[in-house]
């Protein structure tokens, strides 16, 4: 019987670490989706409008809020390696009412828990 044709051998140690090294390859692959998202929509609104700021409002089904705060650094490292020179944050915006979307980034703690539907953004400022 030809092993081979199965598969490579796999050490102890790295079948203890297989479900880490998977769990990893799915959190970057969910990363390079939002950044390639990112990535586009700026590009394309830099070559449609006068406006130097492109407010991306992220996917915030099943939870991915969450994931997207224990990954922020990570995104805003990329995104700060594809936009050079431009300022990329996180901010939290509130809808204020006439379709207009207000930043609450700033406020105290306090006074953010008394708005409803908080959306995380990121923000790419190239004024």
């Amino acid at each position: 019987m030809d092993l081979g044709k199965i598969g490579p051998p796999i050490t102890v140690e790295e079948m203890r670490n297989l479900k880490a090294h998977e769990d990893e390859k799915n959190r970057w692959q969910f990363i390079s989706g939002i950044i390639a998202s990112i990535y586009r929509d700026t590009i394309r609104c830099a070559k449609l409008n006068t406006e130097t700021k492109f407010v991306c409002y992220l996917d915030h089904r099943l939870g991915e809020d969450e994931i997207l705060n224990k990954n922020k650094k990570d995104i805003i490292s990329n995104l700060e390696k594809l936009f050079p020179g431009c300022r990329i944050s996180y901010r939290t915006y509130v809808n204020g009412g006439n379709s207009k979307m207000c930043d609450i980034t700033d406020l105290d703690e306090e006074t953010k828990k008394s708005f409803s539907n908080q959306r995380l953004v990121i923000v790419i400022d190239w004024s």
